[in-house]
């Protein structure tokens, strides 16, 4: 969703306030992220000289899979956005980038910001005990019968000396 910026960007200063429901975004790069929860993109532009700030909270729910059990889990998102941008490219830098056709993609800013906030490895349950290396069974719903101190034939030998 592109957004034209052309009516504020010609003044010295200005700023809007937006509150916006988003549907079906792609998150760039990433694999298969279901939405459970329409994002929430509530923000506000701001105009000083030529920056233009876009600050803001971004809400919405994401159906992601525990790193442990394999099975989805609902994780809230709740951040806050600031981003900066300008149409002077002498003051582009990693920080503020380069506003190009008066426009600035909404949709990128969101996808970029919920991103970099969704965990490394996500992990449904503080205790979540995870797939049972032998057997494969989700050890959260049902135990199983597997022996759990078997050991690898070529370190019996070490066993037997720290047993003596």
């Amino acid at each position: 969703m592109m957004m034209d910026v052309s009516s504020l960007l010609h003044k010295k200063r200005g700023e809007k306030e937006y509150n916006l429901i988003l549907k079906n975004i792609k998150l760039a790069d990433e694999e298969e992220i279901e939405f459970v929860k329409d994002i929430i993109f509530n923000f506000k532009l701001q105009l000083l000289n030529e920056i233009l700030t876009i600050s803001g909270t971004i809400k919405t729910k994401v159906a992601l899979l525990c790193s442990r059990c394999i099975e989805k889990y609902p994780y809230a998102i709740n951040l806050n956005v600031f981003e900066e941008f300008t149409v002077n490219p002498e003051l582009e830098d990693e920080d503020i980038s380069l506003i190009k056709n008066d426009k600035i993609d909404i949709e990128k800013i969101v996808s970029d910001n919920v991103i970099l906030n969704l965990p490394m490895k996500p992990i449904c349950t503080k205790d979540c005990k995870g797939l049972c290396h032998e057997c494969g069974v989700n050890l959260n719903k049902a135990l199983c019968n597997c022996i759990k101190d078997k050991m690898d034939e070529r370190l019996i030998i070490l066993k037997k000396y720290f047993d003596e």
